[in-house]
């Protein structure tokens, strides 16, 4: 994304945008006012972020010694 030359941002967003299968965060990035790539980006990194808290937890509730 960085290295791309003469790259159209709102073009890639879209692009970008309409590659997630998760319905809940496509639908969060489709209705994200001034979607930019920054912000599509950070949306994103969040999503992962709580993505694998939750499934550490879960994995310690499911550990059993």
């Amino acid at each position: 994304m960085v290295s791309v030359e003469n790259l159209i941002e709102l073009i890639a967003t879209k692009v970008l945008i309409s590659g997630v299968y998760n319905y809940s965060l496509y639908e969060r990035l489709y209705t994200l006012p001034g979607q930019t790539l920054l912000n599509v980006k950070q949306v994103m990194e969040n999503h992962i972020r709580v993505d694998k808290i939750s499934m550490i937890k879960q994995e310690h509730l499911c550990f059993h010694p």
